[in-house]
């Protein structure tokens, strides 16, 4: 239990201090003790074995491109946690996760501060919810327009893939969900959570009495991302080139599917508009699908905006969307057929691309097979950039 739970619980630092030997010196120690064949060589040569893996496995660690954002965003800061600790609780003789907190310091120069991580989770009807928080410390013109020292976005995990070390915790992306106060942090998107040591609950036999919390540190590292100013490359068939984009929104819905007999048909789709993800709120679309009216009803968009004082657009795809994604919704190109308005200019608004797409496809599972006239609903985002002459 002693080597278990140290292993558990420390870093490799930690283990070294703990023993007052270094890692040199603990695998000196090892052969000696080897000879004797004692119980006490036995683990001091386990420890020098699992001590050198997880030291290995971190090392050997990489970054899987299903945690990368979608195109239309860019990467603004590399961080990377100091006095990182990850907080467990013993349930029923199972260890469960209810927070953590951290320092976070610039990845390549760890003596500049840039702010500070903190998470908690929650149990509601028997699922667990982590909400993220990252604060980010405001350089002096941010804080002298805004008035605070920082600004912080919290966020929830999309996708999350198992570590190559079985003390680490997992790799992530995350997108954001809200923000607070204007600066460095007010435009994130997304958070990608890579590269991680330790923070792995400890051993199930330890958690022998309910109520104990252990702390298990840990390091990794958080990049942020921003959402672009400007919409990202487009297969040729969808380029409007003699216009503009002039606005972009990000959008988070839902598609409702109906299956025909043979393939699942969209029937509609609606979704919240924000200036970035978890942002201002500026609007709505609704997607009415040919499916519901006949082919030769043609579907349409509809967009309600609140930028600048409320405006409607009606539009209609226009040539095949176009696959950039295989796990994600086609990305498609709308041209503009009708409009009204409370503000000057909108009625030059020509087309709407939507593109930076993430989710929405019904969902596959071997295990059961559809029947006719079946409805199932798929999450989604986008990003809806709007282009005038």
């Amino acid at each position: 239990m002693w080597a278990g739970s140290l292993f558990l619980g420390e870093s490799v630092s930690k283990i070294s201090d703990y023993l007052n030997i270094g890692v040199r010196d603990l695998l000196l120690e090892g052969k000696k003790l080897k000879r004797k064949m004692t119980m006490d060589g036995a683990i001091i040569l386990m420890l020098c074995s699992l001590l050198l893996m997880w030291v290995g496995e971190s090392a050997q660690q990489v970054i899987d491109s299903s945690l990368q954002p979608p195109p239309g965003n860019s990467l603004v800061l590399k961080s990377r946690t100091q006095n990182g600790k990850q907080m467990y609780k013993c349930s029923s003789k199972d260890w469960v996760a209810v927070g953590a907190s951290a320092d976070l310091v610039m990845a390549s120069n760890p003596s500049i501060r840039v702010g500070s991580y903190n998470s908690q989770t929650f149990n509601r009807q028997g699922r667990s919810l982590s909400v993220a928080t990252w604060m980010l410390d405001n350089s002096a013109g941010d804080e002298a327009e805004s008035g605070h020292k920082f600004s912080s976005v919290s966020g929830k995990e999309l996708l999350s893939i198992p570590s190559s070390g079985s003390y680490n915790i997992s790799q992530a992306l995350l997108q954001a969900t809200s923000h607070q106060f204007d600066g460095s942090a007010s435009l994130i998107s997304y958070v990608q959570r890579l590269i991680p040591q330790g923070g792995a609950p400890p051993l199930q036999n330890i958690c022998q009495l309910d109520a104990t919390v252990v702390e298990v540190p840990f390091e990794v590292e958080f990049w942020f991302w921003q959402q672009n100013l400007w919409p990202p490359a487009v297969p040729a068939s969808l380029s409007v080139s003699t216009e503009h984009a002039i606005q972009g929104f990000f959008g988070e819905g839902v598609i409702v599917y109906r299956y025909n007999g043979i393939t699942w048909e969209q029937i509609q789709a609606e979704a919240t508009l924000y200036n970035v993800p978890g942002g201002v709120l500026a609007g709505k679309v609704f997607v009415q699908a040919p499916a519901l009216h006949g082919k030769s009803a043609g579907g349409s968009y509809r967009w309600q905006l609140n930028d600048p004082n409320g405006f409607q657009l009606v539009g209609k795809p226009q040539p095949p969307p176009v696959t950039v994604n295989k796990h994600c919704l086609p990305w498609s190109l709308v041209t503009i057929s009708s409009h009204s308005n409370n503000s000057s200019g909108v009625w030059t608004y020509t087309h709407v691309k939507i593109v930076s797409t993430r989710g929405g496809l019904p969902a596959t599972n071997v295990l059961f097979r559809p029947i006719q006239g079946m409805i199932i609903r798929s999450s989604f985002s986008a990003l809806f950039w709007f282009y005038t002459k």
